[in-house]
């Protein structure tokens, strides 16, 4: 029993030692912390003083002060951007509402199918895609001249005549793959 009083005495040492030891490193840790902290506000006020230095030989800008916030708040100017003239290799126009196509149930099995390339209101740029069409095994090349109400003139590039639906939608893919062109799928007028 005696033994056991000698163990538990020797534990409650070793824990007094072991509390004391760490108050000990903690002092420590705080007096080195202030003589680094006191260092870096020497460090830091030398280089603010070395700004300062620096920035008497300029003229100041508003009597010393800040400006950042007049820089900030000061309005941008907006820059134009011109507009983009118009060239012969512009996207075909999507066709207009009186050009869609009709139903396949509307269409009677004697109608033939024609793909709808595009649709512009200057000829010249019809013409330019239909001779860049014709004779590549699209089908014949045409324009077609279309009057639409409240939008005016519109020359049509169509394709074909195709016999039925499936001919003229493997026509388009093959035109989609060849020539990068998008087409519509349309009942012959």
């Amino acid at each position: 029993m005696t033994e056991q009083r000698h163990a538990g005495g020797r534990h409650t040492f070793l824990g007094l030692a072991a509390v004391i030891l760490g108050g000990l490193l903690f002092a420590a840790g705080v007096m080195v912390g202030r003589q680094m902290g006191v260092g870096q506000d020497e460090r830091h006020k030398d280089h603010l003083d070395r700004i300062d230095q620096r920035d008497e030989g300029q003229a100041a800008v508003d009597g010393g002060g800040l400006v950042f916030h007049k820089e900030l708040s000061r309005p941008k100017p907006v820059k134009k951007i011109p507009a983009l003239p118009k060239t012969p290799d512009k996207k075909p126009d999507a066709p207009p509402a009186a050009a869609k196509p009709e139903p396949v149930k509307a269409a009677a099995q004697s109608k033939a199918f024609a793909l709808q390339v595009a649709s512009y209101q200057d000829s010249t740029q019809a013409k330019e895609l239909l001779s860049r069409l014709d004779g590549k095994g699209y089908g014949k090349a045409r324009v077609v001249k279309a009057e639409v109400p409240g939008k005016g003139t519109y020359f049509r590039v169509r394709l074909g005549p195709f016999p039925d639906r499936a001919k003229a939608q493997k026509v388009q893919e093959k035109l989609q793959k060849g020539e990068g062109l998008k087409a519509l799928v349309v009942v012959e007028e």
